[in-house]
Formats: C-alpha cells, structure tokens, sequence
C-alpha cells in the first residue's frame, strides 16, 4: 500500500481516528465452495458481450459435472493463492453515445467495459459473501441504492412523507439535494482497502477484492481498432457487480464521518403499538419512540434535512469537508435546496463549501 501522498493521509487518518475496527468475519477467507459457484453462474444473465478471451455466459451455464469441478479447482486457485490472471482483471471498453448533446464532446459518451465472464463468476462469489456480511451490518436503513431488496423509491417516498408531515403539523423543514460527480470512478482505492479492513473484513478476503482492481489494464476497442494497454490505477471496476457495494460501502464511511457527534436533523416520533390513527396516543411520555432522520441516501447522491436553516448550513459543511477529504466531488449544477416554507419567506440561503451562491 502506498505510503505518501492522499493514500498515505487517509490511511492514516482512518486509522486513528475515524472508525472503531470491527470484528473479523474469518468465514470470509474460506475458499469458495462447487455449490456457491454453480450459484453464481445461475446468477450470470445470458445474452451479454464477453470480455476478450470471447467467452460468453452460455458456455459456464453448460457446465456440469468434471467440467464444473475444473473450473471450481481454477477459482480456489486463484483464491488460495492469491493471484489472478490478467485475463480476468482487465477490461476491454467500447464508447457508446449517449443520445444527448454534441457528439463532439466526450463527456456526451459512456464508457462500457468487457470484462471476462470467469472473472464476474469469481466476483459474484465474493459478493455474495460481501452482501450477507459486511454490507449488512454496516449499511444503514437510509442507504437504498445498489441493494437487494431496496429501491431508492424507498427514499423518495420517505422524503415524501417528510414533506408532508411537516405541511401537517407546520414545523419548518429543510432539504437540500446533492449529487455526486461520477462517484463510482472517483472512489479511492487505498482509502477504500482500509475502510473493508476496518468493517471486519480479513486480510485475504481485502487482498481478494484488490485482485480485481490493482494493476489493472484497459484497451479501447474503437472503429475495428484497438488501442495501446493502459494502467487504471483509480476507482472501482467499472462493470463489476463489487462495484455498486463498494461505493456503497466507501460512501456511507464518509457520511458517518460527516455527521459523527450530530445530533442535527429531524426528529420524528412513532409508536408502534395502539391504533394507528389515534394520535393523541403520541402525547404520551411512555411507549413512544423518537428517532433521528438527517439523511436519505440514493445511487450516487443524497438528501439532507434539518428543521432549522442553520442546522442544515452545519450538516452540509460536515458533507462538505468529509467529500474533500475522501476525494469525492459534487456536481454543483444539480445541487437544490428546498424548503416548506410559504413561498413569501425568504428563499433557503444554504451554501456549499461557503463559495457558492445559495442552491
């Protein structure tokens, strides 16, 4: 692991002070089993482009028998021995337009990687472990992005809900929308191997997952030509399903970090037993639970609330100064703030690293 520049310092930094060092999930290391690699080719969706070796998902769901126990001996290699062929790590990337814009501007094209079929095999094992353990323990409620069984409708409504209930019973009510720049791709690694470390995953299993990204190569495939190797050295893989998890992961540190000792935000109080149209049962001292909402989290942005403009000023500089210091950016063009105020009320004055206008 590098030991200068902003690897080194976030390192650093996580160790130290930013979160306590969970247990370790030991089952993590185990070497996978034929069962859970059937299972992750029954999870491969037919039909797609292969990576450069050009074998599709079709041939590994046609596996059985010696066949399948060859292929599961390959991946316990790489696993036990913790070293990948380059065939299963790079990418090979067609540009596709993406309908809108110039065509002259690059940022109108989306890169899509190809990546080998076995490699995704190997992924999904890992993910699948990932998904039942880490990801489970330490992703909160409001996190609905990339997740089984989750949709960010879920927040949508939620934020919904908290519009509404606030034009009810009239306290203020305070939001403001953030968006990511590209945020899967501006995810660092050496930031991102210490924070798997700290959440309780073993060293193997962290070493396993780095397979997939250090000394990774891309080629360009363009017009029947392809381009010169190069070194990507930054981000999660992109068109790996560890990707979403990870960022997912990676973003809700930050988050913490930000909000860590706030006690900002919006309280809302709830009772779970009794009618549920008998309000004046809220009154009540007893029996009644209050929470904290001071986030709703979607794919690569957020929602932040507070009752008071000021609070809100004060949770988005926390946001704000932890998005720096893990390297993240926000896309200011699509940045609004919002209020349930009448619209004769002055119009929220929240800024965004105290430089830019109001949202």
């Amino acid at each position: 692991m590098p030991t200068s520049g902003f690897g080194f310092f976030i390192q650093k930094l996580s160790v130290y002070t930013f979160f306590a060092h969970l247990s370790i999930w030991e089952q993590l290391d185990v070497p996978p089993s034929i069962e859970e690699v059937q299972k992750a080719i029954k999870q491969m969706s037919a039909g797609k482009a292969p990576g450069k070796d050009g074998i599709p998902t079709e041939v590994y769901k046609a596996l059985n028998g010696k066949t399948l126990q060859a292929f599961h001996i390959v991946l316990t290699s790489i696993w036990e021995e913790e070293d990948m062929p380059p065939e299963l790590r790079d990418a090979s990337i067609v540009v596709l337009y993406k309908n809108k814009g110039s065509r002259a501007a690059c940022d109108n094209y989306r890169g899509i990687s190809l990546l080998s079929t076995a490699g995704k095999i190997l992924a999904r094992v890992i993910l699948s472990r990932l998904l039942s353990s880490v990801s489970e323990q330490n992703l909160p409620e409001s996190q609905c992005g990339f997740r089984p069984d989750h949709s960010t409708i879920d927040m949508v409504f939620t934020v919904r809900q908290m519009q509404g209930k606030c034009l009810e019973q009239n306290p203020s009510l305070y939001i403001v929308f953030i968006d990511l720049t590209k945020a899967v791709n501006t995810v660092n690694r050496d930031a991102l191997w210490v924070i798997l470390s700290k959440l309780g995953c073993p060293a193997k299993f962290v070493k396993l997952i780095q397979l997939f990204h250090v000394d990774m190569t891309g080629e360009v495939l363009s017009g029947g030509e392809t381009s010169d190797r190069f070194n990507i050295s930054n981000a999660v893989k992109q068109g790996c399903v560890l990707a979403p998890v990870l960022f997912n992961l990676f973003f809700t540190q930050v988050l913490q970090h930000a909000v860590m000792d706030l006690d900002l935000g919006v309280y809302i109080k709830y009772l779970l037993a009794g009618s549920l149209f008998d309000l004046r049962r809220l009154t009540a001292k007893t029996k009644t639970t209050e929470r904290l909402i001071l986030e709703a989290l979607f794919t690569d942005g957020c929602a932040l609330m507070a009752h008071q403009e000021n609070h809100l000023q004060t949770i988005v500089d926390r946001f704000s100064t932890a998005t720096k210091l893990f390297g993240l950016t926000t896309a200011s063009a699509k940045q609004r703030c919002c209020s349930n105020l009448h619209q004769e009320a002055n119009e929220p004055a929240v800024h965004y690293n105290r430089q830019h206008a109001a949202f």
